[in-house]
């Protein structure tokens, strides 16, 4: 199953498509650049501030692909206009959905346009 939002609510022509399977390469591609990066920045003997702050970007980056693999596996949430609830009644939507998908969306689309 995937799952895909608009980036900003209104806004048609910005849609991101995300599949578990990418969020997961993505991941774990970033893992291993992360690592990559710790080892050779010892060889390169950057300071211990220079590469803690780099740390801490790109574990921010990981963590935003791990919840994007969370939401792609999960999906939006959306059971539909209407469903039925355990006493017989059907339950109806009120109003729009909540908007933490697309801050999260979002927040991808802002960390992504940073080069790792």
């Amino acid at each position: 199953m995937g799952y895909h939002t608009t980036m900003f609510p209104g806004r048609k022509e910005a849609v991101m498509i995300f599949s578990p399977e990418q969020a997961l390469l993505k991941s774990q591609a970033d893992l291993q650049a992360l690592v990559t990066f710790a080892r050779q920045s010892a060889t390169d003997g950057l300071r211990i501030d220079q590469v803690e702050r780099e740390l801490m970007r790109r574990l921010l980056a990981l963590g935003l692909n791990l919840l994007q693999l969370f939401i792609a596996e999960h999906g939006d949430g959306d059971l539909g206009e209407e469903l039925p609830a355990e006493d017989g009644h059907t339950l109806r939507r009120q109003g729009q959905r909540t908007l933490w998908v697309d801050l999260v969306i979002c927040n991808a689309c802002a960390l992504d346009s940073l080069s790792v």
